[in-house]
């Protein structure tokens, strides 16, 4: 078991271990821009997601998901650096959308190079345990990011989160690059028409498959919810009250470990329910009330604590979301329909993104935050839904007819 996840875990770890932006970027970028100007950042990113997710799933389907991943990883990490030499919005409008696209030969390419891997091994029921582990490796390493971008935005200035961040990236494509890919269909002649019959075949599997379809839009309304609730207003909000700016990768560092545990403590809770769906509604409803209770905070350290618990609650559902979701897909169409997926979470940042932005420059980053509440009620539905049409439990996805 080691020889089949080592590799990846060991990239996951190493690609992590100084993926320091996150902690900072937004108060970094609001020394120069507004919250309405890093609302319009995420819709490039978004935007660009949305527009080539498909073709490069299908890239990766048919030309290989090692090259995709390992060129997407090495791209990211150049974007990253290159926002270090601009502060201007409208190039700094350019940099993300690029970063955008080559983040999208990475999403849905690395989860399918992995299940992949496995069916090759004839060790599909792996796939969870998979997840469950490299989820927790990201966050140990999350862990260590943290301080390590404390003591640098300490020593350096807050400038050096980007550089920084882009050669985690980069080591992370370097290492990808010696594992190996075991491909479970005959090679293909790469053409565009192959690539448009493999788009338009997985797009129509995923649209008349009656789960996967509900899952998809859960994915839409839950994206739709963190843009709302983290993605550009938490840091704003925990610093208006007071928060040191330096100290934002000790907190990094202590939601990582929470990150880390949080899956771990799922598999053992969600024994307990009778339908997967029960928990994951159960979860997304912690979520509102967590959300709403913001509304009555006045100091930091009740702002850390509910920050905490929201990313404690998510940690809890995202890994055995993953997994279940892989259950559904055929092994020839994984990448194209993760890919196809993944668009429904760039649509939600799409118009999420610049609403955030405006209700935070408007009606201040706390407000924007319990808003954001009213975005999950969709899923905690859809979720009950599956349960009420007894689509809870696990079905291994038929082989597609190429």
């Amino acid at each position: 078991m080691a020889l089949l996840f080592g590799p990846f875990y060991l990239g996951t770890f190493i690609s992590t271990l100084l993926y320091i932006y996150p902690a900072f970027w937004i108060i970094q970028l609001q020394e120069t821009l507004t919250l309405t100007q890093i609302g319009f950042l995420f819709t490039a990113i978004s935007l660009s997601s949305f527009i080539f997710e498909i073709p490069t799933g299908v890239v990766a389907d048919t030309c290989g998901r090692k090259f995709s991943v390992v060129l997407g990883y090495i791209m990211q990490g150049l974007s990253l650096v290159l926002i270090s030499f601009f502060n201007n919005f409208y190039a700094l409008l350019l940099i993300f959308f690029l970063w955008g696209i080559f983040g999208t030969f990475v999403s849905g390419a690395q989860e399918a190079w992995v299940a992949d891997n496995l069916k090759y091994k004839k060790k599909t029921k792996l796939i969870k345990e998979y997840f469950i582990k490299d989820h927790s490796f990201r966050k140990i390493s999350l862990i260590l990011a943290g301080f390590i971008g404390a003591l640098f935005v300490k020593q350096f200035g807050i400038d050096i989160i980007w550089p920084v961040t882009g050669i985690s990236l980069i080591a992370s494509g370097l290492i990808l690059g010696f594992v190996s890919e075991h491909k479970l269909t005959k090679e293909r002649k790469k053409t565009f028409h192959r690539l448009i019959n493999q788009s338009k075949k997985s797009i129509k599997y995923s649209l008349k498959h009656k789960i996967l379809l509900d899952l998809f839009i859960i994915l839409f309304f839950v994206s739709f919810f963190t843009m709302l609730r983290g993605n550009i207003v938490w840091q704003p909000f925990l610093k208006n009250l007071g928060f040191p700016i330096y100290a934002f990768g000790i907190l990094f560092s202590g939601i990582a470990f929470i990150g880390a545990v949080a899956p771990y403590l799922a598999k053992p809770i969600i024994k307990k329910f009778k339908k997967e769906s029960d928990f994951f509604a159960l979860i997304l409803f912690i979520q509102i009330l967590i959300v709403f209770l913001v509304l009555f905070v006045n100091n930091w350290i009740l702002g850390i604590i509910l920050m905490s618990s929201a990313f404690f609650a998510f940690d809890l559902y995202n890994p055995l979301r993953k997994s279940y979701f892989q259950k559904f897909i055929p092994s020839e169409m994984r990448a194209t329909i993760n890919s196809f997926g993944a668009m429904f979470i760039a649509f939600a940042f799409i118009l999420s993104a610049p609403l955030v932005g405006y209700l935070g420059d408007i009606l201040g980053p706390k407000m924007t935050i319990v808003l954001s509440g009213i975005f999950l009620i969709p899923a905690v539905v859809l979720y009950l839904k599956l349960k009420k049409q007894g689509f809870s439990s696990f079905k291994e996805a038929p082989s597609a007819i190429c």
